[in-house]
């Protein structure tokens, strides 16, 4: 499921479209995967993220 919204994403960030996800309570692993397929991810201060960085990964912290 989480490939399937993040495949969706990708595809209207390559026709050009700007996007930014707003994670209101943080997330983890799957949250930021599909976020990162976004122009923007916006996660507040004091929201949680509970993600398993795996080397080679897109993240950056």
């Amino acid at each position: 499921m989480a490939g399937a919204v993040r495949r969706v994403l990708e595809s209207l960030r390559k026709a050009d479209r700007r996007m930014v996800v707003f994670l209101p309570q943080g997330g983890g692993d799957r949250e930021l995967y599909v976020a990162s397929a976004a122009s923007q991810v916006v996660i507040p201060a004091g929201a949680g993220l509970a993600a398993r960085l795996r080397r080679g990964g897109n993240v950056v912290w």
